[in-house]
């Protein structure tokens, strides 16, 4: 998120993770958040050759490239230090399919920061900073897809200890549902699409919604690029001045430290109770409520469109914007010292689905799929002193996932709950939030 610039002597501290600016190569445009959209459909087309024609004139293609780069930071407020004095830093996001031109475009982009005094410059493929800035700490896998005028380019990513990395990339054709079966695979966690044109982008959510068994299919929002994609740059050392002209006693100097630390804590609790982020990342807040004298409550309700429950009150809640039925696709609870979560989708069905229904559909998706990682499969079982269907997920990575779905006023919800992949247990979160689940009627 873009942090508010405090004054380096009132917080001692940086409060936030800075991050790198990001210049995006989104298909023909280069793009920076806060400037207009500049238009290289002609650099672009001409990535593979060594020069192209601008404005009449034939200049290579590090010259091009460095010549737009520049007019894109010229543009509106060029990139400054901080209120702390430090540098800026800048990430060129390009195709994953560019890596054969990393190195002019990193020399372009070299000559067009230091123009500006920046010199702390890298570049990324725009697959993996879209993981980056969409997903939710807690996930492993994802599909970013690309949609060019005639195809598909489909990227696999995984985080690992570098971060997140394309880990296979494949072209798709844009009538082959079945090869997008083939791709998405039942441990991708969520595919994000971007495209040019919104309708395209549209069409491409609907054909992998109805070929894959992934729940969670949603438009890329690039201020969610902009915002998170850059990577986490590291904070200065701040160091507790003495008075002018004399030593602080070493006490004195201890109780500055441990006072700004305080009082950097609390400032961090007020923030994070009031953020909210942009729509494409969907929210993202604590869930705890009341102010910073409230105590904390062991859980709290929380409103997920029509669905409420209870969760615990420091875990951080992440969802979705609702859809057109009022749906809320995708949330997770998530705790904050492990990677325990819990997870709710939602599913707009028939206002005279019954549990008995919903059981019989998901019996048959189950039985209709390749893939072995849903087990366990029950229509009707006893938990948190309610009946519901019931079923065990063996995700790709992390812990299994235990399926606990609800029904009632043209709604199925379905609480995942995931224990901790060191062990950490969630069955008293678990079973509070089933238990709690409450579907307000349609309007």
């Amino acid at each position: 998120m873009t942090a508010p610039t405090f004054s380096p002597a009132a917080r001692g501290a940086p409060l936030f993770r800075r991050r790198a600016a990001v210049i995006d190569i989104a298909f023909s445009r280069l793009e920076m958040a806060g400037k207009p959209g500049l238009r290289v459909s002609g650099l672009v087309d001409a990535i593979a050759d060594g020069s192209v024609l601008v404005s009449g004139v034939r200049r290579p293609n590090r010259e091009a490239w460095a010549m737009a780069l520049g007019e894109i930071l010229a543009t509106g407020r060029p990139p400054m230090p901080d209120a702390a004095g430090r540098a800026p830093a800048l990430v060129l996001a390009h195709p994953a399919s560019w890596e054969a031109h990393v190195p002019m475009l990193t020399e372009a982009l070299a000559d067009a920061a230091a123009r500006f005094g920046v010199h702390d410059i890298s570049l990324a493929p725009r697959a993996a900073l879209l993981a980056e800035s969409h997903m939710e700490s807690s996930a492993q896998i994802c599909a970013i897809v690309e949609c060019h005028p005639t195809q598909f380019e489909c990227h696999r990513v995984t985080r690992g200890a570098q971060g997140w990395q394309i880990e296979s990339s494949q072209y798709l054709a844009y009538t082959d549902g079945a090869a997008v079966e083939r791709f998405i695979s039942d441990d991708i966690e969520a595919v994000i699409v971007d495209a040019e044109e919104r309708d395209r982008a549209s069409a491409a959510i609907h054909l992998f919604e109805d070929h894959t068994p992934t729940g969670r299919v949603l438009a890329a929002e690039r201020v969610l690029l902009h915002r998170f994609g850059g990577r986490v740059l590291e904070p200065p050392v701040t160091e507790v001045a003495p008075y002018p002209g004399r030593r602080a006693p070493e006490a004195s100097r201890r109780t500055a430290v441990v006072g700004g630390v305080v009082a950097a804590a609390l400032v961090v609790a007020l923030v994070i109770a009031v953020v909210v982020a942009a729509p494409w990342r969907g929210e993202q807040t604590p869930s705890r409520a009341g102010g910073p004298t409230s105590a904390p409550a062991a859980y709290t309700s929380v409103a997920l469109g029509r669905a409420t429950l209870e969760v615990p009150a420091t875990w951080t809640v992440t969802k979705d914007a609702a859809d057109a039925k009022g749906a809320i696709p995708f949330a997770t609870v998530a705790a904050r010292g492990d990677d325990r979560r819990l997870i709710v989708r939602q599913f707009a069905v028939r206002l005279d689905s019954t549990l008995a229904s919903v059981a019989t559909s998901i019996s048959n998706r189950i039985a209709q799929s390749a893939s072995t990682a849903a087990t366990e499969f029950s229509p009707s079982t006893t938990f948190a002193g309610r009946t519901v269907i019931s079923y065990r997920e063996t995700p790709g990575s992390g812990a299994p996932i235990r399926w606990y779905v609800v029904v009632g006023a043209a709604l199925q919800v379905s609480v995942g709950c995931q224990p901790g992949s060191g062990g950490q247990q969630i069955d008293a979160e678990c079973e509070k939030a089933v238990a709690t689940v409450q579907i307000a009627p349609l309007n």
